[in-house]
């Protein structure tokens, strides 16, 4: 049976999309210091995510997607600042 080289490379490359996006989430929710549990399931990924890690991941995810913006190891310095922004209007709507 031959080895799809094709469908090889694309797998890997989806695999490293998703840890880079795992680690993304990682740092964001370490810098925003956002704790363990599912509060921001409901605004960040309601159809996604399990918990707050799992929701700011598709969050990230989801701002990759955008044409403004494209994986690099800067995007955090992009990416923080809109999660912060994103975090106050959750904050303001629940107050």
């Amino acid at each position: 049976m031959p080895i799809d080289i094709k469908a090889l490379e694309a797998s890997t490359r989806r695999m490293a999309y998703s840890r880079q996006v795992n680690q993304l989430a990682d740092a964001l929710s370490y810098a925003l210091n956002i704790q363990h549990g599912t509060a921001l399931v409901p605004f960040l990924a309601p159809l996604n995510a399990r918990d707050n890690r799992e929701a700011v991941a598709c969050w990230v995810s989801q701002e990759l997607s955008r044409p403004d913006i494209e994986l690099s190891q800067h995007c955090v310095q992009i990416l923080l600042p809109r999660l912060e922004k994103r975090l106050s209007e959750i904050q303001e709507v629940c107050a």
